[in-house]
């Protein structure tokens, strides 16, 4: 079941625990995931189960068209694992693409799986989401994103 997240008006101004505006979604892990990283269905699973299950998304040239969300936290195989599915996340970056600016649309997975870099024209994959802000991609390899609903 999706959790909706509402502003908060006692946690304070500018707090990301105020305002996450974000929609989270349980799953199963198959194999191990690293908070931050991009996951996608895994359709290898049979029939209704492919949606049951993510992974870390894997690498494909023009944009991984099966990712679904951010994984909140680290999880093990087998494991459950809280995801972000819409609105507020930190997501993992690649770290040789120096070009991701607040306002960058983003798509997941064209050069390194599990991580987000700036959408182009030739992506076939929608966008994931959007940057909102500069990634400093020198030191933390993390930039905060909104996730675009897709589900």
């Amino acid at each position: 079941m999706s959790t909706l997240q509402t502003l908060n008006p006692a946690a304070g101004g500018g707090l990301a625990s105020a305002s996450d505006r974000r929609k989270l979604q349980t799953f199963i892990a198959n194999g191990a995931i690293v908070a931050g990283d991009v996951v996608m269905f895994d359709v290898s699973k049979a029939s209704v189960d492919s949606v049951l299950y993510v992974k870390q998304a894997s690498l494909l040239a023009l944009g991984q068209p099966l990712a679904c969300g951010v994984a909140l936290e680290a999880a093990v195989d087998g494991g459950h694992v809280q995801v972000v599915i819409s609105g507020w996340a930190v997501a993992n970056c690649t770290a040789n693409t120096g070009t991701i600016i607040a306002g960058s649309p983003l798509v997941a997975c064209v050069v390194t799986a599990g991580e987000v870099e700036v959408r182009v024209a030739a992506d076939t994959a929608p966008a994931f989401g959007v940057a909102l802000e500069a990634a400093d991609t020198t030191t933390t390899n993390f930039v905060n994103i909104s996730i675009y609903p897709q589900f």
